[in-house]
């Protein structure tokens, strides 16, 4: 499990790649293959001593593949996802690959097995809607679902034909499980705890001075301190007289998806000890840059005191967020020049 998923973590990089797809579509081929192969024998329909003996083993690749889809899952939306705001779905994730180990028994059992196919199915289908559509939003992922329930539907059809039996056995909890799985992913996404998919985060910095020569931004920083080393700029900015703070952020999106990015300025209010929002910049965004997409928002008239500045899209998903203190300087602070 631990090895899949690092291979995992470092195959799997972009969800509008051919190669990450035809991994995921293989998956789904081999654990539906398995579905077929173990409801015909269980159904006696079909008295044949290979298939008898490849439905004795069906469980384990079946669990293997399965183990690889919630693996690759939990790579692709981990990177959309900002864990504060989306730690329960990637938990689910992480718990469904767990389980996966664990579940081999379970897979004989029809409603089970399709129910487990059925949440990867749907999965996918909202990494990759999106990306084919080029647009995201509640409509979009509404078709993802759509998409996914077209398809387990063939699929029911398919098991039908072959073991009209096993389905008329288990036909109310089979659709009691794949309406309870789509209104689950429905309430999670509408309160903003499915990461936005196939969004990114993949730098963001507070800045002194930033300005675009066209092809890159040349910008001036405050460099992190050394046991910071996981932070791109100092979480601590000195403000001399009555200069901007720039906010810069990249993000990663699929090739050719448009949408529109918003920095979300919130200060840190020490009487009601909440975050007060004090104002909103947008700018537009194209997929498709492997560093991401650039853009920056920056604020002049801003007090001292503890800042945080929220990525977020337009229905307020989370996509990434800095947070860092401004103090008022006297003097000049040392920055560095930089190019992003």
């Amino acid at each position: 499990m631990l090895f899949g998923f690092c291979v995992d973590s470092l195959t799997l990089k972009r969800i509008d790649l051919l190669f990450e797809n035809l991994v995921i579509a293989w998956y789904l081929f081999i654990a539906l293959a398995c579905i077929v192969v173990i409801n015909l024998n269980e159904s006696g329909r079909v008295r044949h001593p290979i298939l008898q003996k490849i439905s004795h083993w069906a469980p384990v690749p079946m669990q293997v593949a399965f183990g690889g889809l919630f693996s690759g899952f939990i790579v692709l939306y981990s990177r959309s996802s900002a864990i504060i705001a989306n730690w329960p779905f990637v938990t689910i994730l992480i718990l469904l690959m767990v389980g996966n180990e664990f579940a081999k028994s379970r897979y004989a059992k029809f409603t089970f097995h399709l129910a487990i196919f059925y949440t990867a199915l749907l999965s996918y289908s909202i990494l990759l809607v999106p990306v084919i559509a080029k647009r995201m939003g509640a409509f979009i992922f509404f078709i993802s679902g759509i998409a996914s329930l077209f398809i387990i539907i063939l699929v029911v059809i398919l098991l039908k034909k072959l073991t009209p039996e096993r389905l008329d056995k288990s036909k109310f909890s089979l659709a009691a499980s794949i309406i309870g799985i789509f209104a689950i992913f429905h309430i999670l996404y509408f309160t903003n705890i499915i990461p936005p998919v196939p969004l990114s985060l993949k730098a963001i910095g507070v800045y002194h001075d930033l300005q675009s020569n066209g092809i890159t931004y040349d910008a001036h920083v405050e460099p992190a301190p050394w046991y910071q080393f996981y932070n791109e700029t100092s979480r601590t900015f000195h403000r001399y007289k009555n200069e901007r703070v720039y906010i810069y952020s990249a993000i990663f999106a699929p090739t050719n998806l448009a949408d529109k990015i918003y920095h979300r300025w919130s200060r840190y209010d020490d009487i009601s000890k909440k975050w007060v929002v004090q104002n909103t910049a947008s700018y537009p965004m194209v997929g498709g840059r492997d560093g991401g997409f650039r853009g920056f928002s920056y604020k002049q008239i801003i007090e001292p005191g503890l800042w945080r500045v929220d990525v977020v899209t337009k229905r307020n998903q989370l996509i990434g967020r800095i947070t860092f203190t401004i103090e008022d300087s006297q003097t000049e602070p040392v920055v560095q020049a930089v190019k992003l």
